[in-house]
């Protein structure tokens, strides 16, 4: 759970940062956030996925040893989220259209 905290704080940090610039940081930090935050709530949760089905436990996790499946997972994560994205657009119009609230869900 530290580990995820960590990166949160990161990349809201890295966010706010992108943001301070006038104009141009308030619309690339508007594209890059989603992607970011999609891509480390994504990878965090296949990384304990893939510890808890090995047999780990909240008490044995070491964050180290599996420093470079999360890597994979959060590159794999952020090469998926523009299709992720284009799908709950997609939801939200149909929604829209229909006159209904909108219900995204991630493939």
């Amino acid at each position: 759970v530290v580990p995820g905290t960590a990166a949160a704080g990161l990349v809201g940090g890295v966010a706010s940062l992108v943001k301070a610039v006038p104009v141009v940081g308030t619309v690339i930090g508007l594209a890059v956030s989603p992607t970011v935050s999609y891509a480390v709530t994504y990878a965090i949760g296949r990384v304990f996925i893939q510890h808890f089905e090995t047999g780990g436990t909240l008490l044995n996790f070491n964050p180290d040893q599996l420093r470079e499946h999360f890597k994979a997972e959060f590159q794999a994560a952020k090469a998926d989220a523009p299709s992720t994205t284009e799908a709950a657009k997609a939801a939200a119009d149909a929604a829209k259209a229909e006159g209904k609230p909108a219900a995204t869900k991630a493939s």
